[in-house]
């Protein structure tokens, strides 16, 4: 299923070294996920307006448990669609801030199940009928 929203990159362009969906942490319910390699400190945007309605931020380190995001901002946005921020070194907004696209949330980093700097980045929808179960979204993009 694709995104109701339409969505801009997380970061800019330039700063993107590689992008990688192939990574095994991206399959069954985060198979829409994108891996946006890139340098630790990178700037993080928000991808569309929204709430911040989840942030973990006072971890430092990797580690080998495939479901540890690290660090990470979860955002509500309209058609009850969250943008996930994953590993990242830090974040900068606060919980129930009201953010706009292109605002700056964090910076990219390397903390939780990760081998590298890189921001992960997925949208997802929940299933009500399943507490805590969700699933990723094909991401509409800005042309």
């Amino acid at each position: 299923m694709k995104t109701k929203n339409i969505y801009q990159l997380p970061l800019d362009k330039k700063e993107i070294i590689r992008l990688d969906t192939s990574s095994l942490a991206h399959e069954g319910r985060l198979k829409q996920a994108i891996d946006f390699l890139c340098k630790e400190g990178t700037k993080v945007h928000v991808a569309f307006d929204g709430e911040v309605v989840q942030i973990i931020d006072n971890k430092t380190e990797t580690t080998k448990d495939m479901n540890d995001a690290g660090n990470f901002i979860l955002i509500k946005h309209k058609a009850d669609e969250f943008s996930h921020y994953a590993h990242l070194s830090k974040a900068v907004v606060k919980m129930g801030q009201k953010v706009k696209k292109g605002d700056l949330v964090g910076y990219s980093g390397n903390t939780g199940f990760s081998f590298g700097p890189h921001l992960h980045f997925s949208v997802i929808k929940f299933n009500t009928k399943l507490r805590g179960d969700f699933e990723s979204l094909e991401i509409r993009w800005e042309k």
